[in-house]
């Protein structure tokens, strides 16, 4: 039996990456330097044969997405769980200002037992993330599927599939405009993450059926 590749994509940098913490502030475009990034991510997939694009419900990850179904002749279809983590307070906060916030310190300290303030918890997070895997997995029963989103919610779920705690989320970077993949099988397996190069898709392939 198949199974489906899931493709994490990280939408591409941002006018507000580095400098605020954007969260689910609408209208937040990609940058100059996103542009750029979105290039070298089509060039990337141009040749993997993708089956269906999702994305997160936001203009940063709509823009990112929209081009990769373009490219593969795609409807996009908007997810409301691959929506980025809803950060309550911290929404729209300048990261310098975060920092002398010791609730911001115990997020970055523990994630895992973290409480956002007036938003979700991170293994909140983390469940409907691995939830909607799981139903995508359903419906898809092979094939390569594109996922956009952010970069807490594709690391809680590689974190999840790794068989590791949230707490160890400073170990596994998410750029913009990397790609993460895991297969979808009955015990699914992390196969690379945060690639922005074709190498480790090409050893993707030989395990995703078409």
């Amino acid at each position: 039996m198949g199974a489906p590749l899931v493709l994490l994509v990280r939408h591409a940098h941002t006018t507000a990456s580095d400098t605020w913490l954007s969260g689910r502030t609408p209208g937040v475009h990609l940058s100059h330097r996103g542009h750029e990034e979105l290039l070298r991510l089509r060039a990337q997939l141009m040749d993997v044969p993708l089956h269906a694009v999702y994305s997160s419900p936001l203009i940063r990850a709509r823009d990112t997405a929209a081009a990769l179904a373009t490219d593969h002749h795609l409807e996009l279809d908007v997810e409301d769980d691959l929506n980025e983590m809803d950060f309550g307070q911290w929404t729209g906060v300048a990261f310098d200002a975060l920092q002398s916030d010791p609730r911001w310190r115990d997020f970055n300290a523990r994630r895992a037992s973290a409480h956002v303030p007036d938003g979700e918890r991170p293994g909140e997070v983390q469940r409907r993330i691995v939830m909607l895997l799981s139903r995508l997995a359903a419906r898809h029963r092979r094939g390569t599927l594109a996922l956009v989103s952010h970069a807490e919610i594709i690391r809680s779920a590689i974190l999840w599939f790794s068989g590791r705690s949230l707490d160890d989320f400073h170990q596994c970077a998410i750029d913009t405009a990397s790609v993460s993949g895991v297969l979808m099988t009955a015990t699914p397996r992390v196969l690379f993450v945060n690639s922005t190069d074709r190498s480790s898709l090409q050893v993707a392939d030989q395990l995703a059926p078409v």
